[in-house]
């Protein structure tokens, strides 16, 4: 079955979600202050979350222009 637009992105963000090993996103490298793993996890899923949204507000204008 074909995911629409703004399902692939939530997907997406289920299976990093899924795949997470906490023991591996919450460690520090020496002298590190920043889980750079974590941070780089967060990103991701901001990044799906905005394109998520920008895909439900395509549709819904899609069908307001109707």
């Amino acid at each position: 079955e074909i995911a629409s637009s703004y399902e692939e992105p939530i997907q997406k963000a289920y299976q990093i979600l899924e795949s997470l090993e906490i023991s591996k996103v919450l460690k520090l490298q020496s002298n590190d202050v920043i889980y750079f793993e974590f941070d780089t996890i967060l990103s991701e899923l901001s990044q799906l979350y905005i394109d998520c949204s920008n895909e439900f507000t395509k549709t819904y204008f899609s069908h307001n222009d109707e």
